[in-house]
């Protein structure tokens, strides 16, 4: 749920296919509702894939609209990420980091021709450092 004065969205996560178990294991302690602030990029990307695209390995879940969610609200909020914008929530000292899909390699970039939501989480240890690592070394 993306919750300010003006905004209340909601949303599923789903888990990947994957299946990462640190993913996994967060994912179970994962709040019903979740409050995100809108962050802005920079060079926020960067940092995280160590200079690389994301790609499909990189993803730890996919946010779709909930079942009685209304459709424009989640359209609402990819047109805002796709604003160089990402969301952050914590859940029990680990961040929940919401992308866009546009942000990943071309050919990951549409599920059923559609752009959608994506996530991955961090643990914070002092400044964000260390993250959970994929097969390729980067955040997931």
């Amino acid at each position: 749920m993306l919750k300010d004065e003006k905004t209340r969205i909601g949303f599923q996560a789903h888990l990947t296919s994957e299946g990462y178990s640190k993913v996994n294991e967060i994912s179970r302690n994962m709040p019903e509702v979740l409050e995100f602030e809108l962050c802005p990029y920079q060079d926020f990307l960067r940092t995280v894939f160590k200079g690389c695209e994301p790609d499909d390995k990189d993803i730890g879940l996919y946010f779709f609209p909930n079942d009685n969610a209304r459709p424009d609200g989640y359209m609402f909020l990819l047109q805002q990420l796709s604003r160089n914008l990402f969301l952050r929530s914590y859940i029990d000292g680990v961040e929940l980091l919401v992308f866009t899909s546009k942000v990943l390699q071309k050919e990951y970039r549409k599920r059923n021709k559609s752009y959608f939501l994506w996530g991955l989480y961090r643990r914070r240890h002092g400044k964000r450092k260390g993250a959970f690592q994929s097969s390729q070394g980067r955040g997931i």
